[in-house]
């Protein structure tokens, strides 16, 4: 007895269709897909990181960014906060609070 998915497909197919345009994500409504919003917060240092394309020290910088805001409940809603708050750690007030980060 064949199964159902043998029956179905042709010799040396898989059964797998290529993916439909329903199956890809497109940040902020723009590209082929479907739109998905989401946070800085919830994208993480890492995988933000990967899409911006930064290098190892930027990364690990951008890492401590996110350890702060977590640590000082501000939350990283979109790429103004973080400006906001790279703006904020540069200056000469957050500077000294940027210190509490190394230890």
């Amino acid at each position: 007895m064949r199964s159902f998915r043998s029956a179905s497909t042709p010799r040396g197919r898989t059964g797998r269709l290529p993916p439909s345009r329903g199956d890809f994500y497109a940040l902020g409504g723009r590209g082929a897909g479907v739109p998905l919003r989401a946070t800085i917060s919830a994208f993480g240092p890492i995988l933000l990181s990967k899409v911006l394309g930064l290098n190892q020290v930027q990364e690990s910088s951008l890492g401590l960014m996110f350890y702060y805001a977590d640590g000082a409940g501000r939350p990283l809603l979109d790429l103004s906060d973080l400006i906001e708050l790279l703006k904020y750690l540069v200056s000469g007030e957050g500077k000294s609070q940027s210190r509490c980060i190394e230890n």
